[in-house]
């Protein structure tokens, strides 16, 4: 099959994803915003290696994102990322899990936890990133990410009180 575009936007009955989809190798797309009853994305969401832009904000009962999504190293746009602040494990994605993702242009996350490991954080390297969003939830104070984040002059960059804004080039 040879969907580039899979857009579940809005989907609000939709709690799980089919299995199948994470067979669609070829797509680049894959969008669902509004999803509000959405509760993970599978491991298997690593398959999609050709994956240019994955958006998931406004998923309200999404928690984390599995570890796998650092596989998907063609991502130029994350919308709606969750990343942990304050550990990396085999399970949930994290800060330095964004070191794996080099093409990565915009991104705009959630950053949980109640503190920040800035080792963590400095394997993120947003070298190449444009625009940074970050919503945080948890206790990790803003300087603090922003410090540990370092990004590079030229970024823009802003912490957001609303996090489920969808910028107009995903829309």
């Amino acid at each position: 099959m040879h969907l580039r575009y899979i857009n579940f936007a809005c989907s609000e009955k939709v709690e799980r994803l089919p299995e199948a989809l994470y067979n669609i190798l070829n797509s680049e797309n894959l969008s669902v915003t509004g999803c509000l009853n959405l509760k993970h994305l599978p491991e298997s969401i690593g398959k999609l290696l050709n994956l240019r832009i994955l958006v998931t904000n406004g998923c309200l009962a999404l928690t984390h994102y599995p570890k796998n999504i650092r596989k998907l190293t063609s991502l130029r746009n994350v919308v709606g990322v969750i990343a942990r602040a304050d550990r990396n494990d085999d399970k949930e994605f994290s800060l330095a899990d964004l070191g794996n993702l080099k093409h990565l242009r915009t991104v705009w996350m959630k950053v949980v936890g109640n503190s920040i490991d800035k080792d963590e954080a400095r394997e993120a390297e947003l070298r190449n990133v444009e625009e940074l969003l970050i919503y945080l939830e948890g206790e990790a104070e803003e300087d603090d990410i922003k410090e540990a984040l370092h990004p590079p002059p030229g970024i823009r960059f802003s912490f957001r009180d609303d996090y489920w804004l969808i910028p107009p080039g995903l829309r």
